[in-house]
């Protein structure tokens, strides 16, 4: 008899974990072995058990998803496939995910059918992203740095900090800068970088990793307005 194809989900939000877990379930060959709230709680379950795919939800709270990928190699071998949930549709940020071991890349409130295709996608060995992110991903994989060009130093700087986990009132004291300043800066990122959630900037940040981060000479900071 053929074992069902075993599942580590992780996401935060109760209501989304029942309901992704009874779509799953639903299929016979499927089966959601375990769940996860928090980065910690994913780490340890990939520890103690064995998994063919983790769906991995980036925004766990004050926890980055993508830091699991990052972990993977070091913990699991052979390593679970993994199936990105995300808010998200952005092709630069679904490249730098993939680049960091995922295998697709799906934006929350898709319909059951496309996560379902997603899966079977990913777990026969294909990277699942979805039409938008496709049609985006050429252009944007040559270009992957371009938005990054684009920030000045010390706008770069900020991001570092951003991507560090750091407050603007932690960012502001590092770089001797005031608050109010810091948070003119984390706008101006987010309109260079087409981040439109304040909340997705750390996310964004740690996706695109070294790429983001020179060591250029700091620019002097703009006027608050």
């Amino acid at each position: 008899m053929t074992h069902p194809i075993r599942i580590l989900l992780v996401e935060d939000h109760e209501i989304v974990r029942v309901g992704v877990r009874e779509l799953i379930e639903a299929v016979p060959d499927l089966q959601v072995g375990a769940e996860a709230a928090t980065l910690a709680e994913a780490l340890r379950a990939l520890r103690q058990e064995t998994f063919d795919l983790v769906l991995l939800d980036l925004a766990l709270g004050r926890d980055d998803g993508s830091l699991l990928l990052k972990e993977l190699p070091l913990i699991c071998d052979p390593q679970p496939k993994v199936l990105v949930l995300s808010m998200q549709d952005d092709a630069v940020y679904a490249n730098h995910l993939v680049g960091l071991g995922a295998s697709g890349f799906v934006r929350k409130g898709v319909d059951a059918g496309e996560i379902l295709s997603a899966i079977r996608a990913v777990l026969g060995g294909q990277v699942w992203l979805s039409e938008r992110v496709t049609a985006q991903r050429a252009p944007a994989a040559a270009n992957a740095s371009a938005p990054v060009d684009r920030l000045t130093a010390r706008e770069r700087q900020v991001l570092d900090g951003v991507g560090r986990g750091e407050s603007s009132k932690e960012i502001a004291l590092r770089l001797g800068l005031s608050a109010q300043t810091v948070d003119v800066y984390r706008f101006k990122i987010r309109q260079k970088l087409g981040v439109e959630d304040p909340g997705d900037l750390r996310r964004f940040a740690i996706a695109l990793g070294g790429a983001a981060f020179g060591d250029e000479e700091p620019a002097e900071p703009p006027t608050p307005a």
